[in-house]
């Protein structure tokens, strides 16, 4: 391929010397589209205040919606793991695991049960302690997944230690 000439819109145009089939490149400009949209993402504008009211941004990012951030393996043994689940809205909830500095995993579920529990805690090591509010199905994964617990309940008010 050899160049030859420009399109009427000014790109580059090639030309193969052995079929004389032409073509242009098109420069994939992906990356920045992405880097833009976790800029929007994580910022406070709207939609609405972007160039172009919007319409735009919103045909050269559309693709990047599709995208699902997949949480870490987590192999190391931490000492406490903190789980919830989070009811996000109508048959939606988010179940979290944590330790006292960061999120080590997160799953999307339609419900708190058994089976999305066991997804979120096959993925992390086993810790030492779980903290946890005993949602739907929990214990179950907990047999499933980190066999060496054993069930403690705190019913009603804790005991608190008086620190001076």
């Amino acid at each position: 391929m050899v160049k030859n000439g420009t399109t009427k819109a000014g790109s580059v145009r090639f030309r193969c010397m052995r079929c004389g089939a032409s073509s242009t490149r098109k420069i994939d400009n992906s990356a920045k589209l992405l880097t833009s949209f976790l800029a929007w993402l994580l910022s406070r504008k709207r939609q609405r205040d972007m160039p172009g009211g919007g319409r735009t941004f919103r045909r050269k990012t559309g693709r990047f919606w599709e995208i699902w951030p997949m949480p870490p393996k987590i192999e190391r043994h931490g000492r406490v793991v903190y789980v919830d689940g989070i009811h996000l809205g109508r048959k939606a909830v988010m179940l979290i695991a944590s330790d006292d500095a960061h999120v080590l995993g997160w799953y999307l579920a339609r419900t708190e049960n058994s089976r999305a529990w066991a997804s979120l805690m096959g993925r992390i090591a086993a810790p030492e302690v779980v903290v946890s509010d005993g949602g739907d199905g929990f214990a179950k994964a907990l047999k499933m997944d980190w066999q060496h617990f054993f069930r403690r309940f705190q019913e009603g008010q804790p005991r608190l230690v008086d620190v001076q």
